[in-house]
């Protein structure tokens, strides 16, 4: 082999080497096939035969000449991972894909295994992202799975041609056009549900400290779209996935607004009621058009139980007379991680249990031992008929007192009404509920080479006992993290219709 045959090769190897190893990171990294030819086809690695480009140009051809769209393919390696849909978004408004915003553009990331369809502005109506999603699910992501990226691009132009064409129009798509129609009639619904939250909230006259509560939540729900924004998206984003997070959020903190003030001026059941039937149903209704239906319906199911156990347990309630036996049987219904966690209907049912237990803690009695009618001191009276320790429990908060008496001298009756979550337990000394932690500190931090030594301090606040344990924290574990760089390069746009997209379409794997 003489010099300038090797000379010749390592060229060819090292220009095969480049071209392998070319990613692109920018809308400005990728070559414009108008800059060249009239083809509608950016491969630069050569992914597509001659006859699959040969396909996808015809049907893109067809489609310009006649109804005026321009289909935009664009196939790479990698694009280092960036959000594929932001990048297609970038390359179409670059190069202006498409006549009257009349432009699709499929970016395609082998090595990623990523893909976008971006949309321009006058094809979102034609294609929502939701079809754009479905088309990438059912015609293209089985092929590439296979690595038959040439068959799966010609699949899936050939809908969206079929699609404009109007022409053998797949039955998915009629399906997911009907979803698509839903979804925008249900977010119609929640924009007037939302309206109609704002003026329950108003009708309620808020005091100034509510005001308050509200502006505080109103910040917040916008400082977390922009930590949204920025994490899931990042630099490569665009503004209509913000308005989207933004919306989302603003209704979450309109009908936290809505019954923080609903809490605090006013103690009305009905009103609370009305709420919570125009507020819960639409995120419920949103998961389940956005496909999360199995979510929804176990959802449904356990709520559905858990309620029937509610009326089981109020039936029963109304066989009794004793009003404390009452309240002790119904009181767990009353626990507020119920509201949230199923909050239509049991929020409604922790107001209702709430109401009952009141009535029932305060409903006259009278005594066993006489027949008399009784009366409940007050927290100051009762304290004399009250053992130290009881007196200490109701200091603490981890226990209430009711003392009743009647007109008969020692006619008295004394029921005890335990906390939940009050933070203490019962003493091993002296019983009483008054045993609490006192601190938690670490004597000798943890390092990457040895363990360390806490100490916990627990007391009783009745009887002064103590008790002080140590105990071993785990030695701390070593962790890696990795960085990246990022060029970029220019390039000019082609002789494409000028186009521009909003970030109209979507994404999808495989």
């Amino acid at each position: 082999m003489n010099f300038k045959t090797y000379l010749i090769l390592c060229l060819l190897f090292l220009n095969n080497f480049l071209i392998q190893a070319q990613v692109y990171n920018y809308a400005e990294d990728f070559p414009n096939p108008k800059d060249n030819s009239d083809s509608f086809i950016c491969d630069p690695e050569d992914y597509l035969t001659s006859q699959e480009e040969n396909e996808i140009n015809a049907l893109s051809e067809e489609m310009r000449d006649q109804k005026g769209y321009e289909v935009a393919v664009v196939i790479v390696r990698s694009i280092n991972n960036f959000e594929p849909l932001p990048m297609a978004t970038d390359i179409i408004n670059l190069w202006g894909v498409g006549k009257d915003d009349k432009g699709i553009l499929l970016l395609i990331a082998v090595d990623d295994r990523n893909m976008a369809f971006a949309t321009g502005y006058a094809s979102e109506e034609l294609f929502p992202d939701l079809i754009t999603k479905k088309i990438s699910e059912e015609e293209m992501t089985p092929y590439f799975k296979t690595n038959q990226y040439g068959k799966g691009i010609i699949s899936g132009v050939s809908v969206i041609r079929n699609i404009i064409m109007d022409e053998n129009i797949p039955s998915y798509v009629e399906e997911t056009y009907i979803l698509d129609k839903n979804i925008k009639n249900w977010r119609l619904y929640a924009l007037i549900i939302c309206i109609l939250v704002i003026a329950l909230t108003v009708y309620v006259k808020p005091d100034s400290s509510t005001i308050i509560t509200i502006g505080v939540i109103i910040f917040i729900t916008f400082v977390l779209s922009i930590i949204t924004y920025g994490i899931v998206v990042g630099k490569k984003g665009n503004n209509e996935f913000f308005t989207s997070f933004f919306g989302i959020f603003l209704f979450i903190a309109v009908t936290i607004n809505a019954f923080i003030v609903l809490k605090k001026n006013s103690n009305s059941l009905y009103l609370n009621a009305i709420l919570s039937v125009l507020a819960f149903p639409v995120p419920f209704i949103g998961l389940y058009l956005y496909g999360f239906k199995t979510f929804v319906l176990i959802y449904i199911v356990a709520t559905g139980i858990l309620f029937g156990f509610f009326l089981i347990f109020y039936s029963i309630s109304l066989l009794i007379k004793d009003p404390y036996k009452k309240y002790g049987l119904i009181r767990v219904f009353k626990l507020d991680f119920l509201a949230y966690i199923f909050p239509l209907p049991m929020y409604i049912v922790v107001l209702l249990v709430e109401k009952l237990m009141d009535n029932w803690r305060n409903q006259v009695r009278f005594s066993k031992k006489t027949g008399l009618e009784m009366r409940k001191l007050c927290e100051i009276e009762d304290d004399k008929y009250l053992q130290n320790k009881e007196i200490t429990e109701e200091k603490v908060k981890s226990v209430d007192y009711d003392v009743w008496i009647s007109e008969e001298k020692d006619d008295v009756l004394i029921l005890r009404y335990d906390k939940w979550f009050s933070g203490y337990s019962n003493c091993s000394k002296c019983k009483a509920k008054t045993w609490y932690l006192v601190y938690d500190r670490t004597i000798t931090a943890a390092t990457y080479s040895s363990s360390g030594t806490g100490e916990r301090k627990k007391a009783c606040a009745h009887c002064k006992h103590q008790e002080i344990s140590r105990y071993t924290i785990a030695q701390l574990q070593q962790s890696s993290s990795s960085g990246g760089s990022s060029s970029s390069s220019s390039s000019s746009g082609g002789s494409w219709g000028g186009g521009r997209s909003g970030g109209g379409g979507s994404s999808s794997r495989w």
